[in-house]
């Protein structure tokens, strides 16, 4: 990769979206432009920002990712959104996947399952 790769990434736990950015940080071809609390957040950020990856929690107040993915893929076709999740349901899933993400990571992944997913 030569550019950037700019995230927006939406977790309502501070501590999750902290040790994802710490995750990122010898990663240089990944930068975090903007971090959510909700999904009404990554929203805004998202069309503000213009990122090129959405990184959303399943379950936020709000807004739930879901939810969240679906707005951000009417709004903003191009962009790729990644649902981080502890939850690995089958319905979960194909939830996702209805609601646009090209992307289902789990929040118990390994650093490098979690960069080979961004990729």
């Amino acid at each position: 990769m030569t550019d950037t790769v700019r995230l927006v990434l939406a977790d309502d736990h501070e501590v999750t979206r902290t040790g994802f950015v710490s995750l990122l940080a010898g990663h240089p071809e990944f930068e975090v432009v903007g971090q959510a609390a909700d999904g009404q957040q990554a929203i805004d950020l998202c069309l503000e920002l213009q990122p090129d990856i959405a990184i959303l929690d399943i379950r936020m107040p709000v807004l739930n990712g879901l939810g969240a993915a679906r707005i951000l893929q009417q709004r903003m076709p191009d962009l790729k959104v990644v649902i981080f999740t502890m939850d690995d349901s089958t319905d979960h899933l194909e939830a996702a996947i209805s609601a646009g993400a090209v992307g289902y990571l789990l929040k118990d992944a390994s650093r490098d399952e979690v960069i080979d997913g961004l990729k």
